[in-house]
């Protein structure tokens, strides 16, 4: 059963951790949450084949959307009547009002916002055995929290390495050279993010592992490629959550 967190800050954290004793995955989305959801609830069922309690972090704008229209009603109408009804329930909601304006809505999508925020979340969580995992944007914060939320491990989905429409980024890319916690990135042959090429354009640490795909950013996968995850992940689950239960390295 779920039951979720509202944290100070105006992100929550939806949880599921009945009956796992063996650690906890804190998953973190791309920064449009509405197209990952169905691809969050798929990662989810991938770690808890693997033994392991699963939360989601929700930052505080997709908190808030969703505190608004819980069941997506909103978010299924046209766009004509969607978004002046959505701004109608932001401005009624004083929890929601501020995220009308541009740029409290830019600063709490901010990397450096998800970053704090994702570290406030940990410290809420069972004192488990932990991953981090992340899509897109989430993979990025997750990569830079991992080791100040003491994480046995990062898991990433379709790493944003570079937006196809901006000019090379190195805050992007240049902290997984000195990275030290273990982290397993699946990663797109297609991805506009970055695809085969990253291998080469990219220097990573040791403790970061490529396994590539084939996908592009929205990870629509074939049966092989669910198998393919499923193995990779069971492998990494094992060595690092059982390496951190193990060593007595829980938070």
């Amino acid at each position: 059963m779920q039951s979720v967190i509202d944290l100070p800050d105006g992100a929550r954290i939806v949880q599921d951790i009945a009956g796992s004793e063996n650690g906890i995955v804190l998953f973190v989305g791309r920064l449009n949450f509405r197209a990952g959801g169905a691809f969050c609830d798929r990662v989810a069922a991938l770690f808890r084949e693997c033994g392991l309690a699963f939360a989601r972090f929700e930052p505080p704008f997709e908190a808030a959307s969703h505190r608004i229209d819980p069941g997506g009603r909103l978010h299924a109408l046209p766009p004509a009547l969607r978004r002046p009804l959505k701004a109608l329930h932001f401005m009624l909601c004083p929890r929601t009002s501020r995220f009308l304006f541009p740029a409290v809505r830019q600063r709490y999508q901010s990397v450096a916002f998800w970053e704090e925020s994702l570290l406030r979340a940990v410290g809420v969580l069972p004192r488990l055995p932990l991953l981090l995992a992340g899509y897109s944007q989430g993979a990025r914060v997750a990569t830079l929290a991992g080791a100040r939320a003491g994480a046995a491990g990062i898991v990433c989905f379709g790493y944003p390495f570079k937006n196809p429409h901006e000019p090379e980024d190195a805050s992007r890319t240049v902290h997984l050279g000195t990275l030290d916690t273990p982290c397993l990135i699946f990663q797109g042959t297609r991805d506009e993010y970055g695809g085969r090429d990253v291998s080469l354009r990219y220097r990573p640490s040791a403790s970061v592992t490529l396994e590539f795909i084939n996908a592009d950013h929205g990870y629509m996968l074939s049966a092989a490629d669910r198998s393919v995850i499923r193995r990779r992940l069971r492998d990494f689950v094992a060595q690092t959550v059982q390496l951190s239960a193990g060593s007595g390295a829980c938070r």
